[in-house]
């Protein structure tokens, strides 16, 4: 396993109310930094962030709903992902939710293999 769920927890309003928990390494990850034991970002399901790579949710960035990130991708500083975003690769998400008003319409739900532009 490369990281638990804390006893740490916060609700964001994210079209529902949805609680998120704090993580934390279990081992290091080297490629971001991170030392067994950091404290890592939020996220609201183990399902958000995958246990067998290097892909890490650090500082006080947050994932949640349907959102993965994976592969040895990173999500840091402040950044909000959510809905079906995927995270992949060697990406980096950095950057501030605050302030910004983000709106995500689905017309459907995104199928297998297609690209989202973020704005």
């Amino acid at each position: 396993m490369k990281y638990e769920l804390t006893d740490v927890s916060t609700t964001y309003r994210a079209n529902i109310r949805t609680t998120t928990y704090r993580i934390r390494a279990l081992r290091d990850i080297p490629r971001h930094g991170v030392k067994a034991g950091d404290l890592g970002g939020w996220i609201s399901s183990k399902s958000n962030l995958s246990q067998y790579d290097d892909a890490w949710v650090g500082g006080d960035a947050v994932v949640l709903q349907d959102a993965l990130v994976a592969n040895n991708a990173s999500v840091c500083d402040k950044a909000f992902i959510a809905a079906y975003a995927v995270i992949s690769s060697s990406a980096t998400v950095g950057g501030s939710y605050q302030g910004i008003r983000v709106r995500t319409y689905l017309w459907s739900r995104p199928h297998h293999g297609e690209m989202c532009q973020l704005f």
